[in-house]
């Protein structure tokens, strides 16, 4: 959680290689040292949004267990009342537990964003006092092998960056040994979202960073919103501290198994721009790449790319004709997978699915969009070619059905496939 921004799925470096490099250049550099307390705030919105998602589904699965206690006193429960009993007590238990360790987190983050902010001003304070701050000897000052070194500007970033990548990294350690939150339940529970607003106990909004250097836009809260009851993502100019455009992208806290996914979208058009509806889950996740992919390369609207990867391997890619383009108007778009096979596919027409010798991805993984550039995809994207206006991404409607659910709207690709084996 706490290194999420560094997510990089074409590169996913480890997080304490990361924090340790980053310490290093740090010292000569107060850039890096800026970017690294932007990072620091960023964390710690990050673990606020995700305590104010883990706390509405406790209010939630609180209510509903209210609910059901009642029903079974006056004798009207339904017939799985015990094992519904059983769900919401281990998601409550779950989501407590979640609660926790991400408050004792988002403690120690507030801890390093005012030894941050202290090390920024300009003061003549020696950094063993700064380190002190934080309750640390000042012996620890040569933590991971930094000696003293003189009392200067450039002497208190080193030690803080040693300091805050040894913080860190044992925040890190410590919450390996915690279950995240989605790894406590079972696949996430069937829904629809038609986007009448933007449900924060589901979905994370990406803000402040890029997926790597192949990006050339930054994500960023204003390139995500709701308008006319659908989500609205956008690629836009707009200058950030590396980056001359903002783009948008939005992700389930949850995590999802086998089941029917869908969605309604509209795309724009543009070389050089990505949309993509898709699943993953990677090593930031403490898990392998799994993918599952529907991606628009804007530079030819007329078709649609499918991929999977598995364990970090993709190379299953298929270019698909559409009828008409995804500029043009809205087409449904879903894929189903199961244990053993996936398909994929447009206005309910099924348009590709895998063989039965196929490797497929096997973790639980989290339903992304987003709408992005790149100066350097040439070969796959086409030439980037900056956009007089804002390009947007439409999507008016989000499914996710479990095998073991009924349809949940008419045109679903639900209501009429049939599991393998069923």
């Amino acid at each position: 959680m706490v290194f999420n921004y560094i997510r990089n799925r074409t590169n996913p470096n480890n997080s304490e290689f990361y924090v340790r490099s980053m310490a290093r250049d740090m010292a000569t550099d107060s850039k890096r040292f800026e970017q690294l307390v932007r990072n620091i705030r960023h964390c710690s919105e990050s673990i606020q949004q995700e305590l104010s998602g883990l706390q509405s589904r406790s209010q939630n699965a609180a209510a509903s267990a209210a609910f059901l206690l009642d029903t079974m006193d006056s004798g009207d429960a339904p017939e799985n009342s015990d094992k519904r009993s059983d769900e919401l007590t281990e998601t409550l238990m779950a989501c407590q537990s979640r609660i926790l360790a991400l408050s004792e987190q988002h403690k120690r983050v507030g801890e390093l964003e005012k030894l941050a902010l202290k090390l920024t001003a300009d003061d003549d304070s020696p950094e063993t006092d700064v380190v002190s701050d934080m309750g640390v000897a000042p012996s620890s000052a040569s933590v991971h092998g930094v000696k003293p070194i003189p009392e200067n500007k450039t002497g208190k970033l080193f030690v803080a960056a040693a300091l805050i990548a040894s913080i860190c990294v044992s925040g890190l350690t410590a919450l390996r040994s915690e279950p995240s939150f989605a790894d406590d339940l079972d696949s996430g529970v069937s829904f629809v979202d038609d986007f009448n607003s933007l449900d924060s106990s589901r979905w994370y909004i990406s803000d402040g960073w890029a997926n790597g250097d192949h990006q050339n836009c930054t994500w960023s809260k204003g390139a995500t919103g709701i308008s006319d009851d659908m989500l609205v993502l956008q690629f836009k100019q707009q200058a950030t501290t590396d980056r001359d455009y903002v783009c948008g992208e939005v992700q389930t806290y949850a995590r999802f198994g086998y089941g029917v996914y869908e969605a309604r979208i509209k795309t724009g058009s543009g070389s050089g721009l990505n949309a993509a509806f898709f699943t993953y889950i990677g090593p930031v996740h403490k898990k392998p790449h799994d993918e599952i992919d529907f991606e628009f390369l804007l530079k030819d609207t007329s078709k649609v790319q499918l991929n999977y990867y598995v364990g970090g391997s993709g190379g299953n890619e298929a270019l698909i004709p559409l009828d008409g383009t995804s500029d043009s108007g809205f087409n449904n778009y879903a894929f189903v997978w199961e244990p053993g096979q996936m398909h994929w596919y447009v206005n309910g027409n099924l348009v590709h699915q895998t063989s039965e010798s196929d490797v497929l991805p096997s973790s639980l993984q989290k339903i992304y969009f987003s709408l992005w550039g790149s100066d350097t995809f040439v070969d796959w994207m086409g030439p980037f070619s900056a956009p007089d206006e804002p390009v947007l991404m439409f999507i008016d409607r989000v499914a996710f059905t479990s095998f073991d659910e009924p349809c949940q709207f008419d045109e679903s690709v639900a209501c009429n496939f049939e599991p393998a084996g069923n």
